[in-house]
């Protein structure tokens, strides 16, 4: 089956009628898929007990790393926690 697009690439001069809530509907189709693929997820942080947990590490590891700049945590409300984020990349590259 062809689609749409297909059609739209193959024939670039072709004309098409369309009405207006019609071309509304597309431009909010296009915007919403739009901004699903660009949204950025909400950060997600652990604590150090959480974090040595998921990397398999002891909690001095944690210490030295972050002594080293190697992973680095953020305060939050005086808490220490460490960005999921930044742990996945270190399980991807382990």
């Amino acid at each position: 089956m062809t689609s749409l697009f297909d059609i739209l690439r193959d024939n670039p001069t072709l004309n098409i009628t369309v009405s207006a809530e019609q071309l509304i509907e597309v431009v909010d189709y296009c915007i919403i898929e739009t901004r699903e693929k660009f949204q950025k997820p909400p950060a997600t942080f652990q604590s150090p007990e959480s974090a040595a947990k998921i990397l398999d590490v002891d909690l001095s590891t944690l210490w030295r790393w972050k002594k080293s700049g190697y992973l680095v945590p953020i305060k939050i409300g005086g808490k220490t926690r460490y960005r999921t984020s930044d742990i996945e990349k270190l399980t991807e590259t382990r």
